[in-house]
């Protein structure tokens, strides 16, 4: 059926622009400059390791509850300019 097969490629289209648009990389150097793996950094939020994975890569936005964990532990971080700056 080429419907469902377009479908398909919409959505791989649709995650490839959701993760070249996030392209940057301040949450991964910032994560970097702690000195911690994405697993440990999971853990420091108290967040799931492949969810704290899509968040970095840009798979997924974070939300709220996340962004509050992010503060909570690192609470000298600049969270506009990790997440909300290009």
């Amino acid at each position: 059926s080429s419907t469902s097969s377009a479908a398909a490629d919409r959505m791989k289209t649709s995650r490839m622009r959701v993760s070249s648009a996030k392209g940057d990389t301040k949450l991964k150097d910032f994560r970097n400059r702690t000195g911690l793996e994405q697993k440990e950094m999971a853990k420091e939020i108290h967040v799931s390791p492949s969810y704290y994975c899509k968040v970095e890569t840009g798979y997924r936005k974070p939300s709220y509850a996340f962004l509050l964990k992010f503060k909570d532990r690192f609470p000298d971080a600049n969270i506009d300019e990790l997440f909300f700056s290009k």
